[in-house]
This record gives structure tokens, sequence and C-alpha cells, in this order.
């Protein structure tokens, strides 16, 4: 017989880490996470497509980096979200988005 450990990553905080260059696709590969922290980076390029499988997400916060493109759809099916703070300022549009709900 054996141990087996399962490890749920359902927080990630990397804000302020002095982090830069495309976010990670990895990180959507985490689809039990809860929170997403990426705020005060140099994060660039645009948002995976591989987040769109982080339906858990309860709190995802991106702002203060250059990121660009288009804010993904997919955003709209993390149906579990109750915070949400984007602000981008390499989009064609400047976009800054507070989400609060109640519990």
């Amino acid at each position: 017989g054996g141990i087996i450990i399962f490890v749920i990553h359902v927080y990630r905080n990397l804000e302020d880490n002095q982090l830069e260059g495309p976010l990670p696709q990895s990180l959507g590969k985490m689809s039990n996470l809860l929170r997403l922290l990426l705020s005060a980076n140099n994060f660039t390029g645009i948002i995976p497509d591989t987040y769109g499988n982080l339906k858990n997400l309860t709190q995802f916060r991106i702002d203060g980096s250059s990121l660009s493109g288009k804010i993904p759809s997919f955003i709209g099916n993390w149906t579990k979200l109750d915070r949400l703070l984007l602000s981008y300022f390499s989009f064609k549009v400047i976009v800054i988005c507070w989400l609060v709900i109640p519990v």
C-alpha cells in the first residue's frame, strides 16, 4: 500500500512580484482555483485561452499590467465570480471594471 497525496490549489497570489512577460498558460490548468491575484506586475500580451478553464474562480485581479487584445469572452462563463478587477492600458479602449456582488 501507499499514500496518495492530492494537492488542490485554491488560491494563487502572485501580486506585486515584479513578474513580466506573457501570462503563464499553465495557470489555466488549475481548474480548482478560487482566487487568482496577478495585480501589480508587468505582464504583457493577452489573457490566454486556457484561463477559460478557471470556472471556479471567485476572484480575478489583473490590474497594473500592459495587456493587449480584447477582453476574452470566456470571462462571462466565470459565473462564480464575486470580485473582478481589470484595468488594461494597452487595449484599443481603456477599460476599468469592478464587480462586487454582495453575499
